[in-house]
């Protein structure tokens, strides 16, 4: 169940629905909304925020390193890959990456290596 969850993430793209919710989620994966979350809570170790969350980071991440993006505000990224809120956005930014949406763009446009 985990791998069909993850596969459908990264197929489906899910995470790019703003208003994606549990029970959205789980009716797409064929599972009951308490199915979903004990797999999540117990087989993956997250919540459903921090899961989703997660896909949305790296998307925004993949984002700020291709330049054909280069157009866009990086809340105009963050807004495309699910984002809804500017604040949040950046507080899970910051505590996943380290740094500052923009300052990790700045250090990457630099061409330093970033974790």
């Amino acid at each position: 169940l985990t791998e069909r969850l993850i596969i459908h993430m990264n197929e489906e793209r899910s995470y790019l629905n703003q208003e994606l919710t549990l029970s959205e989620l789980s009716a797409q994966i064929n599972l009951a909304k308490h199915e979903l979350t004990e797999l999540l809570n117990v087989n993956i170790g997250k919540n459903f925020f921090t899961f989703v969350n997660e896909f949305r980071l790296k998307a925004v991440i993949l984002r700020l390193a291709n330049p054909d993006y280069d157009h866009l505000t990086i809340m105009a990224i963050a807004n495309d890959c699910g984002s809804n809120s500017k604040s949040m956005f950046n507080s899970l930014f910051k505590q996943a990456f380290g740094h500052t949406p923009s300052e990790y763009k700045k250090k990457l446009r630099e061409g330093r290596v970033l974790a």
